[in-house]
């Protein structure tokens, strides 16, 4: 099972650091990954719009599972964090580092399955809200999220 997460659009990232000029990125390698709401190449193409958008990425790290607070641990970061992950990972993060800003990159739409065979995964069992995405494969062809 996997945290089936969604990418909010650049411009909502960028409103969030409205007043920040220097982040660290991190990233989850797993569920996150799996929907192309984080990962490397998602990280990376993340830091390249937000340095052309006038915010300094100071530094990134990817992580193989956020969710998990004892993979934090080592991590370097500035004191705002953008953060490719579930809800999870979220808390995770929140917890791991309560003095530090976290702006979030995903939606968290609900839990599902991944197959390595086709490279997505699919949303199973949808939040409240997200029913009607229930069957829906991630990552999806028709996206207009910040990847």
């Amino acid at each position: 099972m996997v945290s089936i997460t969604e990418g909010k659009p650049l411009e909502h990232t960028l409103e969030q650091l409205s007043t920040t000029r220097e982040v660290t990125i991190l990233s989850c390698n797993t569920c996150a990954h799996y929907c192309g709401t984080g990962g490397r190449l998602a990280m990376d193409h993340l830091a390249f719009h937000l340095n052309n958008n006038g915010v300094t990425v100071v530094g990134k790290e990817l992580v193989t599972k956020v969710c998990i607070q004892e993979q934090l641990r080592g991590c370097n970061h500035t004191k705002t964090i953008v953060l490719m992950a579930c809800s999870s990972g979220l808390i995770s993060a929140k917890e791991a580092w309560p003095d530090a800003v976290i702006v979030p990159t995903n939606s968290t739409l609900g839990i599902g399955s991944y197959d390595p065979d086709t490279g997505s995964a699919t949303l199973l069992f949808p939040f409240p809200g997200h029913e009607t995405s229930r069957g829906a494969r991630f990552p999806s062809l028709n996206t207009e999220a910040i990847r």
